[in-house]
């Protein structure tokens, strides 16, 4: 059995405060998966059921959050519980709003109901960190956390509780609010030079990803078309020294590029993305990794019916063959440039998950905006050959 905590003060007061949203959550993971009923016992109010596979006690403590360990040790002592089997949702105003983190013990950063709950059952339970912003003060953080979210902020906590309470689809969704638009970007690339190897090549494979696939994308729009060029040449002309030499111009062109991908891509992505997306929501595969993997195989699926693009992505990549067959052969070569392996098989991805792959592709966002249509047998064919 597994203890979901849900950290909070009890009480129609503090419902809507910053404070209570995990509370919120584990409220969402009772109703999206019909575990009832609540019950009054271990100093507040929990739920019991199936989810996942596994039995779940859900508890709310009644105990207010100074004294949420009380209701935790005694829910955990009768259940014989150890440690390792509590996890524990709460605000973090040291994250983002919408940001969520997942870890094993560490410090409590301040946070009374974590650290009540370190004092009576230990510390190394899992947290699910779930960010509420920081009012920028310090002096404040007490009225921040328990006034209520502001009208604006509703719509993305309601949609995080659901996107946390499903995770049963294994399914990427995207969270939209413009509170969690940026209001300043530090587009540094002295930021990005201590990036270890693999992560840069990963990434810098995901910005190639969206770039190539922005331009290939159906719906027309000329401007990210060439801005998609662009951030295609720059990643040529850089990834690999960026991985294997790192220097400041290489650093530069492949941030810049990774930019011009971002807005690209506003015109759509494609069935690379389609296949990536699983990968990570089943697997936990790196997105990076995932695309870079997949985008060979992806972009072969691609060139019937797209030879005049193909060519032009040739063209940029400063290719002898200006082919899509020519673009392919491109890919594979820069994936072993730069250590990425050819095959899923060498990522974790193994014949049994195929199947299971193909559904969560086709279900996926992405593919609706590829040049041509993509059926499930597409997807499981796809995997298959990149198996």
């Amino acid at each position: 059995m597994l203890l979901f905590v849900g950290l909070g003060n009890p009480g129609s007061r503090y419902a809507g405060n910053r404070h209570n949203i995990g509370f919120m959550v584990v409220d969402a993971i009772a109703r999206r998966h019909g575990i009832t009923p609540w019950r009054r016992r271990f100093q507040g109010v929990s739920a019991e059921g199936p989810l996942g596979g596994e039995r779940v006690l859900l508890l709310l403590p009644g105990t207010y959050m100074n004294e949420s360990g009380r209701a935790v040790a005694e829910a955990a002592h009768f259940y014989k519980l150890g440690v390792g089997d509590i996890v524990v949702f709460h605000d973090e105003i040291d994250l983002a709003p919408a940001k969520v983190r997942v870890k094993t013990g560490g410090g409590v950063a301040g946070h009374n109901g974590l650290r009540s709950i370190s004092a009576h059952v230990g510390n190394d339970y899992r947290r699910v960190r779930i960010g509420v912003g920081h009012p920028g003060v310090k002096d404040l953080v007490h009225g921040y956390v328990l006034n209520d979210f502001a009208k604006d902020e509703r719509p993305w906590v309601e949609a995080l509780c659901a996107i946390i309470a499903d995770d049963d689809t294994h399914q990427k969704k995207i969270l939209f609010s413009p509170k969690l638009l940026a209001k300043v970007v530090f587009a540094d690339p002295m930021l990005t030079m201590d990036l270890p190897a693999p992560v840069t090549a990963a990434t810098g494979m995901d910005a190639l990803t969206h770039n190539m696939e922005a331009f290939l994308a159906k719906m027309p729009h000329p401007l990210c078309e060439g801005i998609a060029l662009e951030g295609i040449a720059l990643i040529h002309q850089s990834l690999e020294n960026a991985v294997n030499k790192p220097d400041l111009q290489s650093r530069s062109k492949m941030l810049i590029a990774s930019l011009m991908g971002a807005v690209a891509f506003q015109k759509g992505l494609g069935v690379v993305h389609s296949l990536a997306h699983p990968l990570s929501a089943l697997l936990d595969t790196h997105h990076g990794l995932a695309n870079a993997v997949n985008i060979p195989y992806g972009m072969q699926f691609n060139i019937k019916g797209c030879e005049d693009k193909f060519k032009r992505i040739a063209r940029t990549l400063e290719l002898k063959k200006e082919s899509g067959e020519a673009v392919v052969e491109y890919l594979f070569d820069l994936n072993s440039n730069i250590g990425i392996p050819h095959k899923l098989c060498k990522i974790g991805v193994k014949a049994e998950h195929i199947n299971t792959l193909a559904d969560l592709a086709i279900a996926d966002f992405a593919h609706p905006n590829n040049p041509k249509p993509v059926t499930r047998e597409d997807f499981k064919s796809l995997y298959e050959n990149a198996l």
